[in-house]
């Protein structure tokens, strides 16, 4: 007759359980991963084109960059109660993508060749993403600028809903006046 060893079952158990412990949590984070997706969608984003008063002021116009995504925005924005920056934030109804505004101060950075080109540093602030045919009006800086004059990197970053991915981005340098 064969005897049964409880010590190696002893030393087992703690094993099984790290391995059933480690498939909980690989489930757990794929169920989360599938939560995860385009529900980031601007919830002031009103249907049509905005009237901006005043548009030649605030350098409302139109930017295409082909291939990805055409876009309207006030290139100097009217900025309220230090925090709340008018963009008028505009995805024409022609895109086939939904588009997203993030404000950012540019950090200077040396190429190769000696000269200096800007990239994003902090993010001040964004938007949701805006579907076409919709625009929002103010994006809210997450806390009010200090400067009276802040230079800022506006990066548009698209997303197609139907596939769940980027058709891209670009970059709209700029400057916030107080």
């Amino acid at each position: 007759m064969r005897r049964v060893c409880h010590t190696s079952y002893k030393q087992q158990i703690p094993l099984a359980l790290a391995i059933l412990l480690i498939l909980v949590l690989a489930v757990v984070l794929f169920l989360l991963m599938l939560r995860i997706g385009p529900d980031h969608f601007e919830d002031e984003a009103v249907v049509g084109v905005p009237v901006v008063t005043d548009a030649e002021t605030y350098g409302y116009e139109s930017y295409d960059a082909i291939g990805i995504a055409k876009v309207a925005l006030c290139g100097m924005p009217e900025i309220i109660d230090g925090r709340d920056v008018q963009f008028y934030l505009t995805n024409p109804e022609g895109n086939t993508v939904a588009i997203k505004l993030e404000v950012y101060t540019p950090k200077f950075v040396q190429k190769s060749d000696g000269t200096y080109e800007p990239v994003p540093d902090v993010l001040l602030g964004e938007s949701g993403f805006v579907r076409p045919g919709e625009y929002v009006e103010t994006v809210r800086l997450h806390k009010p600028l200090k400067e009276p004059r802040t230079n800022v990197m506006i990066k548009i970053s698209t997303l197609d809903e139907a596939t769940g991915r980027s058709n891209g981005y670009f970059f709209v340098n700029t400057v916030l006046v107080r």
